[in-house]
């Protein structure tokens, strides 16, 4: 019996052992720190692990017991192998939070001088310096360490810590020196350009590297770094610069670019910048006996063409001999997976300009119908289709079309963009109360872009509709947004004045205000457009839609009528009494570029 009990109470005591770590967790995560140190106190008696003395240190940290964090890592360090110069980071950190200064600097001075005699400690020490903080003393570290070993190579870590002291020009040189050493790490440094590319409001716009990398590649014939030059270019979509480059490259080096080239065009067409793409793709034609290229440069050359022609300045005679060539050239190929893309821009081209929509449809059907079409390609397909439909003032047969995208959809995001577009078309087709239910499912979408839209009609409705529950206005303001949506201006403005006019007291006022601006901004008639803005605000006040309408004011007086006083005047008016609005960045970056090139 005693036996028994001996071994009960010693399972309890080895289950309450290993329930410790779980607890003492828990009340780490829930900032509980006092509870949390207890616990991780037992558990360090037990065994002194570093994973428990960093969550009592950090413990000690929070709870502002700064003395007893330095006594900690002191202690610590008694009892561990690793090198001394991690703990003393800590310690040092400590005093530093305590105020003693002099004892901070004394300590870092010592794991200096523990690096000269044990430079195969660099890396951790050094690390150890970063993490608290102290970037300049980490630097140290690695050149101490590499001075006193120069097999020992910490390019990589100085690059972070320069990065981490604002020394950009010596990070990218450092960037440089790895390229140039270790070409493996051509990845890493491409993630980590790619990162400073995407900082918002970053003020450094990689010119420098750039400079450096372009007169490197060129004395070495680096091919590495010719790639990640022409990925700096790339991403920041300058294709000019990279075109430029990739042509000087194959001219003065025994390296080829055809493959290089081909896809900056690529890259270009996806950015929209056609120009520049018919540009790469008539070099490589001109420059390559390739067979493949020059069959894979043909068919993308004709859709950068026809893509191009979209724009409502092309001239339609010139669209028509585009299509033509294309048509030609689609016969002669035949419609497969290769020409699926070009076959896709020529309906478009179509649909859009020349009002061959018949035909268009038919070309996507076809399209829809090829053997072994992805389940995804199908539904972007069915979209475009529907999107056609809905040109036509189709919105039924539209609803299909989404319907039937948004039912063979396998991606989640693409499935959501098909509910969306039903939903709107729907709308369009003034069943409001449908839309609306669709709309607030929507809002729950994993997709921000389509959740944001959703909401975006979700709301209009909402604040639209007040106690009108025949939604007469809702109903007459959603066919003017379906003619504006399908280009159809004359109808949006007979339907917006009759709304203004006849709905005086309804709450759809603003909006229809708001339409009618953008009607007549997407006719080119910017004065009247720029009226009817500055009417939503001096009318309605700063109500709902005042920060949008003052800003499409302000971008039409900068970029259309060359008032950029006015511009100024009105984004300023967004900076100051709009803080809360999305437009509030886009406002003060404008504003800032307005006022640097107009001091007053």
């Amino acid at each position: 019996m005693r036996t028994l009990l001996i071994s009960i109470v010693s399972a309890v005591t080895v289950q309450t052992a290993a329930q410790n770590p779980q607890l003492a967790d828990t009340y780490f995560e829930n900032k509980e720190y006092d509870k949390a140190l207890a616990e991780y106190r037992e558990l360090y008696k037990r065994s002194p692990q570093r994973l428990f003395y960093l969550r009592m240190y950090q413990c000690h940290l929070e709870l502002k017991e700064y003395k007893e964090a330095a006594t900690l890592a002191e202690k610590h360090l008694q009892r561990t192998n690793e090198p001394e110069g991690i703990y003393l980071a800590d310690v040092a950190f400590a005093k530093a939070r305590m105020g003693d200064s002099k004892a901070e600097s004394k300590i870092i001075n010592r794991i200096l001088e523990s690096i000269a005699k044990n430079p195969q400690n660099a890396y951790q020490v050094g690390q150890a310096l970063s993490d608290k903080g102290y970037f300049e003393a980490a630097l140290r570290t690695y050149e101490i360490a590499e001075k006193a070993n120069p097999s020992f190579n910490f390019t990589y870590q100085k690059a972070l810590l320069y990065a981490d002291l604002g020394q950009l020009e010596k990070m990218y040189d450092a960037y440089i020196e790895i390229l140039e050493r270790t070409p493996s790490m051509a990845p890493t440094i491409k993630s980590l350009l790619a990162r400073a590319m995407a900082a918002e409001g970053g003020e450094d716009d990689l010119s420098y590297i750039a400079s450096h990398l372009y007169t490197r590649a060129f004395q070495l014939k680096n091919p590495v770094m010719a790639d990640v030059l022409t990925f700096i270019y790339t991403e920041k979509n300058d294709y000019p610069s990279a075109l430029a480059f990739l042509k000087e490259w194959h001219q003065r080096t025994e390296f080829g670019t055809i493959g290089e080239i081909y896809q900056l065009a690529l890259h270009a067409i996806k950015q929209q910048d056609y120009h520049h793409a018919i540009d790469a793709l008539t070099w490589v034609l001109s420059h390559t006996t390739n067979a493949s290229y020059l069959h894979r440069a043909t068919l993308a050359l004709h859709e950068a063409r026809a893509r191009q022609a979209l724009d409502p300045q092309w001239p339609l005679s010139h669209v028509q001999t585009i299509i033509d060539e294309n048509q030609k050239l689609l016969q002669t190929q035949g419609l497969s997976f290769n020409t699926s893309s070009l076959a896709e821009a020529t309906a478009k081209l179509m649909a859009q300009r020349t009002g061959q929509k018949t035909q268009a449809l038919e070309l996507i059907e076809s399209l829809v119908k090829l053997p072994g079409q992805p389940a995804d390609e199908k539904a972007r397909l069915l979209m475009l289709k529907g999107d056609i439909y809905l040109s036509m003032k189709e919105p039924m047969i539209a609803i299909v079309a989404y319907a039937r995208a948004e039912e063979i959809a396998e991606s989640e995001t693409l499935k959501d963009n098909a509910k969306l577009a039903r939903a709107r078309a729907i709308y369009y087709n003034g069943d409001i109360p449908w839309a609306l239910e669709i709309f607030e499912i929507l809002q729950e979408s994993t997709s921000k872009p389509t959740s944001n839209q959703a909401s975006y009609y979700a709301s209009k409705i909402m604040l639209n509709s007040g106690g009108d529950t025949t939604y007469e206005a809702m109903t007459l303001y959603a066919h003017a947004d379906m003619f504006y949506h399908v280009g159809e201006y004359q109808n949006t403005h007979k339907i917006l004045d009759y709304i203004i006019n006849t709905y005086t007291n309804h709450p759809i006022q603003d909006d229809a205000y708001l339409l009618k601006a953008m009607t007549y901004e997407a006719q080119g008639h910017y004065q009247q457009a720029v009226e009817w803005y500055e009417r939503i605000y001096t009318i309605f006040g700063y109500d709902l839609l005042a920060d949008q309408a003052i800003y499409k004011a302000a971008v039409l007086h900068q970029e259309k009528l060359n008032n950029p006083r006015r511009a100024i005047e009105l984004l300023e008016l967004i900076v100051l009494e709009f803080t809360d609005s999305f437009l509030h960045h886009q406002a003060r970056m404008r504003l800032r570029t307005l006022l640097s090139q107009n001091p007053s």
